[in-house]
């Protein structure tokens, strides 16, 4: 808000004029651009912001540290490139290809390369989006820069883990099996063992109730 004096006609203060601007948007608006630059700076994935520069090039505006590691590159070096300068030749078609799809959609996402600082070629995923312009401030889009020999060992590293965890539930399906063989082989021992102490203790019985009956002859007990 700001405040002004209201001066009479003679000259004199008379009151006071307090302008105000609701200033709500413009909060939000910082609070998401402080959200967006600690992601930035805090990432491990390289990230940087492309102005489209229609008609002209699209140029790298600014780039993470990590992307500037990534290419080789010290990040002033980056800032202001053009995009196509770090793509190879041979894949700048097919990227400009994709261009309809992230203006009709807002968002794309494929594998190429870049050209590092040393002339390599790196294989990475490239992750654009288009962000809606504000009033008075140029259209931009981000990229985000995932490298893919990192992407692919950390999926050997979640298949080895996975191949241990199948390694180790087949190891426990086995003991389980042979835990309940086990089990049924004891009921069947323990069921023919009852049968077979069953039957000559039936006739032990039986003749010992014979010896107790009355009037049975010495002959007939022996």
């Amino acid at each position: 808000w700001e405040v002004a004096p209201w001066f009479g006609t003679e000259g004199s203060v008379d009151g006071l004029v307090i302008l105000t601007e609701d200033v709500t948007d413009a909060v939000t608006q910082r609070a998401e651009l402080d959200a967006w630059v600690r992601t930035y700076e805090q990432s491990n994935v390289g990230a940087g912001i492309i102005d489209p520069a229609d008609p002209g090039p699209p140029r790298l505006v600014d780039v993470s540290p990590q992307l500037a590691r990534l290419m080789g590159y010290s990040r002033q070096a980056l800032c202001g490139r053009a995009v196509m300068s770090i793509v190879p030749e041979s894949l700048q078609a097919p990227m400009r290809a994709k261009l309809p799809e992230l203006e009709a959609t807002g968002h794309i996402s494929f594998e190429s390369e870049l050209i590092a600082g040393d002339g390599r070629r790196i294989p990475v995923l490239l992750d654009i989006t288009n962000q809606p312009a504000r009033p008075g401030e140029p259209r931009r889009r981000t990229v985000f820069v995932i490298e893919l020999s990192e992407r692919n060992k950390l999926l050997s590293e979640l298949s080895r883990h996975a191949e241990e965890l199948r390694a180790s539930n087949q190891r426990l399906h086995e003991a389980r099996d042979e835990a309940i063989a086990a089990v049924r082989t004891k009921s069947a021992i323990l069921a023919n063992m009852s049968h077979e102490l069953r039957t000559p203790r039936n006739h032990v019985m039986g003749f010992a109730t014979l010896l107790d009956q009355p009037g049975l002859g010495q002959k007939a007990q022996e």
